[in-house]
């Protein structure tokens, strides 16, 4: 059975912090939240770092502002470790970048600005905002440090492929497309006999959606000028790797609601097919992952290594500022 689970968006600590900005609004913070805003509150910290990983390729970072002397020491880090830097697609085309493996935090205001110049409705992709945009009023250094469990040699490999970038994120649409529509379908033919009411199940309704916004976005950037170029081995490696974490991530997470409700009685005509059509389509996109992996796991004691060395860097950038 695949074990995976995210949240919902909106049942998430760290993506339901206040949001207002042109058509979008957000309020709806969790009791956690809400004491994670009053923590930072009262203490008004000089640094912030939340835990995160990246799942596959190289290390990147996030931070909320440049820092380029903490930059240098971040990216030299993973490389103690034989763990290379990330040199593939970014998280969201929005995101700006610093240098290679460094971002900017990524503010909702950009990524609004960001989809309503593509022509979609940023309301549609807008919700909460993190505790990284709640820190700003109090000047806090903000760090997240993505680290991955597996990685390969492509992850920071920037050799130029015969792949035009601009086809490489219409195929990469089209896969997530395809995805999307999958799941899409299975849960509308199963929506109407549904009784559990499942974390899954809201899960689902709210990363299936995303999935098809996804595409869209990719869809709708394709035919920019600057995408007239040859695709990196990163770049394809990346979108490779987005469409199998996509597949088994939300596809898993389905799967899992519609045991859940067979495992309570629910054997419905609907339920029954949904399940087994979404069983054997699942067991096939594992396939694929498998056979397309190149990955090696990382060492639980170097993600740590490097986790821990970035914070330690971060605490003593806030600190004691430059040398």
């Amino acid at each position: 059975m695949p074990d995976h689970h995210r949240p919902a968006g909106d049942e998430q600590v760290e993506w339901t912090f206040p949001f207002a900005y042109k058509r979008a609004y957000f309020d709806r913070v969790l009791p956690e939240t809400l004491a994670l805003m009053r923590l930072i509150d009262d203490v008004r910290p000089a640094f912030m770092t939340t835990l995160h990983n990246g799942e596959s390729g190289g290390v990147f970072y996030y931070l909320n502002r440049p820092e380029p002397e903490l930059q240098d020491v971040l990216k030299t880090l993973p490389g103690r470790y034989g763990v290379p830097l990330h040199a593939g697609e970014p998280e969201h085309p929005s995101v700006k970048q610093l240098e290679q493996a460094v971002y900017l935090t990524p503010a909702m205001e950009d990524a609004y600005d960001y989809f309503e110049a593509l022509g979609q409705d940023p309301v549609e992709h807008i919700g909460g905002a993190a505790s990284d945009s709640y820190i700003k009023k109090y000047g806090t250094l903000g760090l997240t440090a993505e680290i991955p469990y597996w990685t390969d040699a492509a992850a920071d490999d920037t050799s130029p492929t015969s792949t035009r970038y601009r086809d490489l994120l219409h195929a990469h649409a089209a896969e997530l497309r395809g995805t999307s529509d999958v799941l899409e379908r299975v849960l509308s033919a199963v929506s109407p006999d549904l009784v559990t009411g499942s974390p899954f199940l809201r899960a689902s309704r709210s990363f299936i959606p995303m999935v098809a916004g996804m595409a869209d976005t990719h869809s709708g950037r394709a035919g920019a000028p600057e995408h007239d170029r040859p695709a990196t081995v990163a770049e394809l490696a990346s979108c490779r790797d987005t469409v199998h974490s996509v597949r088994l991530r939300f596809g898993g997470m389905l799967l899992r609601a519609l045991e859940g409700e067979l495992a309570v009685g629910n054997a419905t005509r609907a339920v029954r097919e949904g399940a087994r059509e979404l069983a054997e389509t699942y067991g096939r996109w594992c396939a694929e992952a498998e056979a397309g992996a190149a990955d090696e796991t990382i060492p639980i004691r170097h993600l740590v290594a490097i986790q821990y060395g970035a914070i330690l860097a971060g605490a003593d950038r806030a600190v004691h500022g430059p040398s």
